[in-house]
């Protein structure tokens, strides 16, 4: 399996319980952390920011990936929109959740959402 990570890096403790959760290996992260410029339009800088992306269009269709969306809801829509283009179906993701109080940056692991 491997992780596109669109937000901020997870911890060794939070890679093993995902691959606990899945009963697979993550053999790869992929660091993608997007941030966008509020006062520009969000789709150029989307565009751009998947240009990095290292698959090639058989890639995207057949190899296992899960996804660790951005908090932002806006971007996150656009990047379902993106890979559901790229690979026919609806990715999976991981669904977390804050530890402690508002605004902590700690976060749980809560569950592997699959839409298929």
């Amino acid at each position: 399996m491997i992780l596109l990570n669109f937000s901020l890096p997870l911890a060794p403790e939070q890679v093993a319980k995902i691959e606990h959760m899945l009963h697979l290996r993550i053999e790869r992260v992929i660091e993608l952390s997007i941030y966008f410029q509020e006062n520009k339009p969000f789709v150029p800088q989307f565009h751009e920011a998947f240009l990095v992306m290292p698959f090639s269009p058989d890639q995207w269709q057949t190899l296992p990936l899960l996804v660790n969306l951005p908090p932002d809801n806006y971007i996150s829509v656009l990047i379902m929109a993106e890979l559901h283009r790229r690979m026919g179906y609806v990715a999976p993701f991981i669904r977390l959740k804050p530890m402690g109080r508002a605004g902590s940056p700690y976060v749980e692991v809560v569950k592997i959402v699959n839409l298929q």
